[in-house]
């Protein structure tokens, strides 16, 4: 997601729209891009502070539950899609989620460099 300098992070972590989710890396770089060169806010955002947020989705116990009671909320979309189907393989998740944010993995452009890249290492 394309964001400004400062992220209010209330606002970011709850949503009022659906949100997708790329599989791979690749897909999310090709929305950015995409996104990048619109001419609407998301992309004079984008050209101004060249800030992206992204979110790395991590399924929750109560989402694998095989129980009736439980449901899964990340649904399936645009599967086959691009080169060799790759390209996105998104899933979405229903308006109004709330997501937690995990402080011991964030990254931001204001660490040193050994750190930006030691962070994402916990995610592998």
């Amino acid at each position: 997601i394309w964001v400004p300098d400062e992220i209010d992070e209330e606002t970011a972590k709850h949503q009022w729209s659906f949100n997708s989710f790329s599989r791979y890396i690749c897909g999310a770089l090709h929305v950015l891009h995409f996104y990048a060169n619109s001419t609407g806010s998301i992309g004079s955002i984008a050209k101004k502070s060249g800030h992206v947020l992204i979110l790395v989705m991590r399924r929750c116990n109560w989402m694998l539950d095989e129980d009736a009671e439980a449901q899964h909320w990340a649904f399936p979309v645009q599967f086959f899609n691009g080169f060799g189907g790759r390209m996105e393989q998104e899933l979405v998740l229903p308006p109004y989620a709330a997501y937690t944010f995990e402080d011991d993995l964030e990254v931001t452009t204001h660490m040193p460099a050994s750190e930006r890249t030691a962070r994402p290492r916990a995610l592998e």
